[in-house]
């Protein structure tokens, strides 16, 4: 989604991007070409007119209504894809590509005298001939699959989370082959911008920012703050642009780092559903054997991240990412994995409320004796303790805000009904109006 132009705090896969008003952005950000603008064409001609070779696959990630970076491509592309999320830019990107219009021929003209450009006689009829216009997210871009790559205004101004601009910034170059030469540009501490009558939310970063975004997994990079005299709109200080070459080393010099983060917890959550789900059962116990801390902490390792960190959501199974899914493949399928989650914590919730429907907190076996590190009596055991108390306020909120998104998008009505029910039944301190859950099968 390419955007520059407040909103509250959110996450992208929740933005109405297919309400974006495409015809509004052109003409506010480039019915007249700006002095940034020119400044950035300028420098990306010449940064790719100096490191590209030959032909080959190019990319340009969240295109919006702006054609520009893809003729800053033009020269160095036999296919060029032009990829956005909003169906509203795809459809305008689509008609626009077959013959553009003269707004452009000022940004092209930018362009024409240098290099490679120079023989391009008709860059209308080239574009035409080597773009291909994808609808697409950024976070499932494959990788490795590009020879040269732009992605202007995009990264900070899909989300207000500092976490999905970097991933957003490390999938557009790690979808680049090794050595690749790309472009990328950012609006500089943006608070958020406007399209027609519709904000949308962004990510106040700087230099700083976007060059540590980049650590590992680019070299060569070139970072250049870009000033105007005549600012675009309120809300934002300038432009940023990065100029590099995609992996941590030029090619032959040593195998490209990769941010691990996100690859850690997706093993951590591997090795959970191997440990604990078995034979369409969820085996309870976690470090001091089966209680409520310990059970709740078994849970909470994978609906923590999946209700706290968006492009690790699986209430929504469309919008599921491929390797969450891949981790979590004992569960079973993208429709499943909400379902089984569902069943399990609905187990758990079972489990510590007594036959009133009052909630327990007895630690239980999370209990050891100091004299000779044994168990405890059965009244020691039944002791509450304030860590399950914590525990299962943070389990409580977690399952709120999991089963609230897996209800609007639930195509197994019964499951949905049984989330209802949890929910209410967790505010109301009830006890459920069913049983039987503690075997969990993958059948809806």
């Amino acid at each position: 989604m390419a955007s520059r132009a407040s909103h509250s705090s959110s996450a992208n896969s929740v933005q109405p991007w297919d309400a974006f008003d495409t015809g509004w952005y052109l003409t506010h950000n480039y019915g007249t070409l700006r002095d940034d603008d020119q400044e950035i064409i300028h420098r990306t001609g010449d940064h790719f007119a100096a490191t590209c070779g030959g032909a080959g696959r190019g990319i340009d990630v969240g295109t919006g209504a702006n054609l520009y970076p893809a003729l800053t491509m033009l020269p160095y592309c036999e296919e060029l894809t032009l990829s956005d999320r909003a169906s509203s830019n795809v459809d305008w990107l689509r008609r626009e590509v077959m013959d553009y219009s003269a707004l452009w021929d000022r940004y092209w003209a930018e362009l024409a005298g240098k290099g490679r450009y120079s023989p391009v006689v008709d860059p209308r009829a080239a574009l035409a001939r080597v773009a291909t216009v994808r609808q697409g997210d950024i976070f499932r871009l494959p990788a490795a699959r590009w020879d040269i790559g732009t992605m202007f205004f995009v990264a900070e101004s899909l989300s207000s989370e500092r976490a999905e601009f970097e991933l957003a910034v490390a999938k557009f170059v790690c979808c680049l082959v090794p050595g690749a030469p790309f472009a990328a540009a950012f609006m500089a501490h943006s608070h958020g911008y406007l399209v027609g009558d519709r904000t949308f939310p962004a990510v106040a970063i700087g230099v700083d920012d976007v060059a540590r975004s980049l650590e590992g997994i680019a070299h060569n990079v070139h970072i250049t703050k870009i000033a105007t005299t005549a600012p675009l709109r309120q809300g934002y200080d300038g432009m940023i642009l990065v100029l590099g070459h995609a992996g941590a080393t030029a090619p032959g010099g040593g195998a490209p780092m990769k941010i691990q983060p996100r690859q850690q917890l997706l093993d951590i959550w591997q090795a959970t559903v191997r440990a604990s789900f078995q034979d369409g059962k969820w085996s309870w116990g976690g470090r001091n054997r089966t209680n409520s801390i310990s059970d709740a902490e078994q849970l909470l390792s994978i609906l923590l991240p999946a209700t706290e960190i968006s492009f690790f959501q699986l209430e929504q199974p469309n919008e599921t990412a491929d390797d969450v899914l891949a981790a979590l493949r004992g569960l079973g399928d993208a429709v499943e994995v909400p379902q089984v989650l569902v069943r399990v914590i609905t187990d758990y919730m079972e489990r510590y409320t007594d036959a009133s429907g009052t909630p327990t907190f007895a630690g239980d076996t999370y209990f050891r004796c100091a004299e000779n590190d044994g168990d405890p009596t059965a009244a020691q055991a039944s002791i509450d303790v304030a860590d399950s108390f914590a525990m299962s306020v943070t389990l409580s909120l977690a399952t709120m805000s999991f089963v609230r998104g897996f209800r609007r998008r639930s195509a197994a009505r019964a499951c949905a009904r049984r989330s209802t029910v949890l929910r209410r039944w967790r505010a109301s301190g009830s006890a459920p109006p069913w049983s039987g859950c503690c075997a969990v099968s993958r059948s809806a």
